[in-house]
């Protein structure tokens, strides 16, 4: 090779290098871009979760107080306040955790404490707490906050006015007119924080579907950018590489295919079954199962031949193979040794009667006549020995002449029929005819 194509050469390969490179970074920084993302949504989304399910816990119990509250206002009994009490632990915990997250710095422990006592599940802190400080200023969150403040200063009033409410119940004697009046106030107070939970609620499913718009947007808009200059540089170098690859495969494939099947029927040739009898042997053999080979050879070929020329007779040796390839199971191979020569292979038999089903369906495939293209029609009989692993051998060569042995005795006998090679299999007849 000259000195200057060397080069060339050479520096073309340096240069497929290079960019084969460059594509591997560019897809390590789209998975890691990737990840980053779908860890940023993932936190985005579990936190917002966490909100939603807080809000329900927080509404929940201060429905509950606000019903042990109105039934101690008119029962007077004691155990209502502090059924009461016990259920505020829960927004005063979330009070905790807002305020104690609002510090500057953060007060993380106070907040984990507040996060606590406000009966949430411990998993979710570090997502709702990279939410709110992240986030804080995002307008949905901004909003979230400023509506949970202001319920913890309708709570706050409403802590007062019950302790109020204990006060003149426990005094002697009550003002009725006030405790009415409390009352009152405590009802007016439930329906603000009523409409402060809704509105909280209707925030935080904003924000939910911002997040999920905005994640999914936002994914997809920085994939687009760094895939568009990966596949850019991909589709240079794959154009090149792809052209040799196709034909290399299909060279590939035409030797397989040429090595290891018939090229007039596409079947597998006598090399190929030969591969797969060694390896359905094995698996005999390790799993203790039984096996059989089907030897067939068919019965007046040779005359199509000689009336209607060897074109018919590929077109006879075609169907026939079509037919073979129709009866057996689908767990069967069908091989052509060559001529007029084939054999079946036959996995996982336990009972000689599967093989002698299959004969009967090969033998019968084969009754209707063979419409030739020459607008003749030819009829073939098929003669099957049976070999069986391992009664009549433990290698293909072994069972292979037991097939073949037992296949001459249907000739002797008759034709178009089907023996076992050890006749005392056979309950009724070494050969059964058609």
């Amino acid at each position: 090779m000259p000195y200057s194509r060397l080069v060339g050469a050479k520096h073309k390969r340096g240069l497929t290098v290079r960019r084969v490179r460059l594509i591997v970074v560019m897809f390590l920084v789209n998975i890691l871009a990737f990840l980053l993302l779908l860890y940023g949504q993932m936190i985005i989304s579990n936190g917002v979760r966490a909100f939603i399910r807080g809000e329900g816990l927080w509404g929940k119990a201060q429905k509950q107080a606000h019903v042990e509250l109105t039934n101690y206002a008119w029962s007077h009994d004691e155990r209502y306040y502090r059924a009461y009490l016990e259920q505020l632990r829960i927004p005063e915990g979330d009070r905790r955790l807002r305020t104690s997250l609002q510090h500057s710095p953060p007060n993380m422990e106070g907040a984990y404490i507040g996060f606590i006592e406000g009966n949430n599940d411990p998993q979710d802190f570090d997502d709702l707490t990279r939410v709110f400080l992240w986030f804080k200023f995002e307008p949905h969150v901004a909003e979230a906050i400023t509506i949970w403040t202001e319920a913890d200063q309708s709570l706050a009033r409403v802590k007062q006015l019950a302790a109020d409410l204990h006060n003149e119940i426990s005094r002697s004697p009550q003002r009725e007119e006030y405790l009415q009046e409390l009352t009152t106030q405590l009802e007016t107070l439930n329906d603000e924080l009523t409409i402060l939970e809704f509105r909280f609620s209707k925030t935080l499913s904003e924000a939910a579907r911002f997040a999920a718009h905005a994640g999914w947007w936002g994914s997809l808009l920085l994939m687009l950018i760094l895939l568009g200059g990966t596949l850019l540089i991909a589709w240079r170098i794959t154009q090149s590489i792809e052209q040799t690859e196709r034909a290399l495969v299909e060279s590939e494939e035409r030797l397989h295919k040429l090595s290891h099947h018939d090229t007039l029927t596409g079947l597998p040739n006598r090399l190929m079954f030969q591969q797969l009898v060694n390896s359905a042997t094995l698996r005999a053999r390790r799993h203790n199962s039984g096996m059989a080979l089907l030897f067939l050879d068919l019965d007046n070929f040779k005359g199509v031949n000689d009336t209607y020329g060897h074109d018919a007779g590929d077109e006879v040796l075609r169907e026939i193979s079509r037919r073979l390839v129709s009866a057996i199971r689908a767990s069967d191979t069908v091989a052509r040794l060559g001529g007029d020569e084939f054999v079946v292979l036959l996995e996982e038999v336990e009972d000689r009667s599967v093989a002698v089903q299959v004969a009967e369906v090969i033998l019968d495939c084969s009754k209707n006549p063979i419409e030739l293209s020459s607008g003749g029609q030819w009829k073939v009989g098929i003669s099957i020995g049976i070999a069986c692993y391992p009664e009549d051998g433990e290698d293909i060569d072994t069972l292979t002449r037991s097939a073949d042995s037992a296949m001459y005795q249907v000739k002797k006998q008759g034709k178009n029929g089907y023996s076992f090679h050890n006749r005392r299999c056979n309950r009724k007849a070494t050969i059964v005819s058609t």
